[in-house]
């Protein structure tokens, strides 16, 4: 935030499935969280990107990644225009995705494209990862997979543990390296569960071996000086709606006030609105909002010395953020 050199960003709120445990789709009666159904199908628009490549801010800008929080990046209509046009700017760019949309011809393609790295999200192997990424089959994610390594993509194998497939991460490594990927890395999910480990869901149960368990299980809950994504990654956050946001954390607590699903004003809306703080590209250029943040850093660095935040507290002020251990597949 103090120097930008990265974006991150969610380009949709478009997802192909059903994961139990994520803010679009958990166990909503609408199908979709409230926020999602208020708002609607939302992505960004390829000029919107363009503009943020061509301000004054984002002449230093050597990295985009695409995270998650409602929707996958392969379910933007017009991904690969945006993937092509980012990359003619020499700027690389990290996926996350499911992997369980569209073709291996558009697969393949993508793996061409220079400075692309994808993160497959496979939780399992093809008798679990459906239970948690819902909606997806296992073959047509074998297909993508091996159709964007074999055209020459960097690929990395993510696998969040749960109970049902702790005992797969070993063979999963062992597949992981047969098929060309990079890295395979398994993660250490801190969604869904509480300190006593009892699930919030009937079918996903935190994992059994005490190294696949959330850090908070066996230590507690720790607290710790705020230590701001936004700030040691060099980053701000690009929303399917138009908002730049410190991170991702911040948007789904943000989203609710917004689209008036939680009444009740979070701490980060409120020092958006106490300052004033230009956020909403509808209404501001790039680079006015980039100089609103900074010229409030020092109030927002005030909260965060404060705990005034909760979304804040949680995710980068305590032991309760999720753990990746990466291992070598290739």
């Amino acid at each position: 935030m103090e120097v930008l050199h990265r974006i991150d960003c969610e380009i949709t709120n478009r997802c192909n499935a059903g994961c139990p445990l994520c803010p679009r789709t958990g166990d909503f009666p609408a199908g979709v969280s409230e926020v999602v159904h208020k708002t609607g199908y939302r992505d960004v628009e390829l000029s919107t990107i363009e503009k943020i490549l061509d301000s004054e801010s984002g002449q230093n800008l050597n990295h985009f990644s695409y995270c998650g929080t409602y929707g996958d990046p392969f379910m933007h209509p017009k991904i690969m225009d945006i993937v092509k046009l980012i990359s003619s700017y020499g700027i690389t760019q990290r996926f996350d995705t499911n992997a369980g949309m569209r073709t291996p011809k558009f697969w393949s393609e993508l793996g061409t494209i220079p400075g692309v790295t994808v993160n497959f999200a496979i939780d399992g192997l093809e008798d679990t990862n459906h239970i948690y990424r819902k909606k997806t089959k296992w073959h047509e994610i074998m297909a993508n997979a091996e159709a964007y390594i074999k055209s020459g993509g960097w690929a990395e194998w993510i696998m969040i543990i749960f109970e049902h497939n702790e005992h797969q991460v070993d063979e999963a490594s062992k597949l992981s390296k047969k098929m060309g990927f990079k890295y395979f890395q398994t993660k250490i999910s801190t969604r869904g569960f509480n300190i006593s480990g009892t699930k919030t869901h009937k079918e996903i149960s935190v994992p059994k071996n005490k190294e696949f368990q959330p850090p908070e299980m066996n230590h507690g809950l720790v607290e710790n000086p705020v230590n701001c994504k936004a700030i040691y990654q060099e980053q701000f956050y690009l929303t399917p709606d138009n908002m730049i946001l410190p991170c991702c954390y911040v948007h789904s607590e943000l989203a609710k006030n917004t689209y008036g699903v939680d009444t009740e004003a979070n701490e980060f809306y409120n020092f958006l609105i106490d300052n004033k703080v230009k956020y909403d590209l509808y209404k501001f250029e790039f680079d006015e909002i980039v100089s609103s943040y900074r010229s409030n850093l020092n109030i927002l660095k005030d909260y965060w010395k404060d705990r005034l935040i909760a979304i804040c507290r949680k995710q980068c002020g305590s032991n309760k953020r999720s753990k990746v251990k990466v291992y070598n597949a290739s």
